[in-house]
């Protein structure tokens, strides 16, 4: 079984894939698409992810900050803490993960779109917008990118670009 990142904490490609396909939601197939991208090979990460998957998220970080103590610039160990992070509400330290993460993987799209979705969680339109914009200059018809997008442009008020977004995603 191999195991992906993507922005449901790495599900095995067999589940993550076979779901979306099934399913008629092209959100739901594009957020699960976004993992394929990059096979989680590593046994001790996929480890970590399956304790995660099970609640053991404060475990799984601990475990995250020792691996990474030993591969500082791995960035599937950061993309995985940013998530655990997030995930025990340590909005702050998943943010300076994600970044380690994209400087050191700057195509990891996964983690730049987690990183656009953390920006905006915390309120942070600006950035979270320029994250979406750079994801949607490489993948412009993406629907999950877009419909981030177009979220966020209501949330600041720009109302005809959100709707604009909307329409064309109907």
């Amino acid at each position: 079984e191999i195991y992906t990142l993507s922005l449901h904490d790495a599900l095995p490609i067999s589940s993550t894939v076979e779901t979306a396909t099934k399913e008629t939601d092209p959100f739901t197939r594009a957020a699960a698409q976004l993992g394929t991208k990059r096979p989680l090979r590593d046994p001790q990460l996929r480890r970590i992810v399956s304790e995660m998957r099970e609640g053991a998220v404060a475990h799984a970080e601990k475990e995250l900050t020792a691996y990474l103590a030993a591969h500082p610039r791995d960035p599937d160990a950061l993309f995985l803490r940013a998530r655990a992070l997030y995930r025990l509400d340590r909005c702050e330290e998943a943010l300076e993960a994600l970044r380690a993460c994209l400087e050191a993987a700057p195509d990891f799209t996964a983690a730049r779109s987690e990183y656009a979705k953390q920006l905006g969680d915390m309120n942070r339109y600006v950035p979270a917008l320029a994250e979406l914009d750079r994801l949607l200059a490489e993948v412009p018809g993406n629907p999950h990118f877009r419909q981030m997008k177009a979220r966020i442009l209501a949330i600041v008020g720009e109302n005809e670009e959100s709707l604009q977004m909307w329409s064309s995603l109907a």
